[in-house]
């Protein structure tokens, strides 16, 4: 008894091409969306990095007024924590935004192609 492989070569070799190009335009369409994600997922920890670095210049700055002005000619005191404090929330709305970026499975749909094509061939071959 001859493997299916065989037999679909020797007798329907288009039939193998085109599964061929299928199983390709799937690796790509995978490809395409794990890149998609990994590019997103490195541009949201970049802003991430970002926004820590403005929140740690504003509350350094918030720090040295606060020590350098006296307390009775300071007209509005809340701005030293509110300019740092929504730079920080701000930060950790990032670090959520991006722990919470989808990353998928890469390759996922492929791999169970692959897994239900042999399949198929194991059940044609205990046949």
């Amino acid at each position: 008894m001859t493997h299916p492989l065989v037999y679909l070569l020797a007798h329907r070799p288009k039939m193998l091409v085109v599964h061929a190009q299928a199983y390709a335009d799937l690796l790509s369409a995978d490809a395409s969306l794990a890149l998609r994600q990994a590019k997103l997922k490195a541009l949201l920890g970049i802003l991430t990095l970002c926004m820590a670095i403005v929140a740690l210049v504003l509350s350094g700055v918030a720090i040295m007024l606060w020590g350098v002005l006296p307390p009775n000619s300071m007209g509005w005191p809340w701005v030293m924590v509110a300019a740092p404090g929504v730079s920080w929330f701000m930060t950790l709305a990032l670090a959520w935004v991006t722990f919470l970026a989808p990353t998928g499975q890469a390759l996922s749909e492929f791999k169970r192609q692959v897994y239900a094509d042999m399949a198929m061939c194991q059940e044609l071959q205990t046949r």
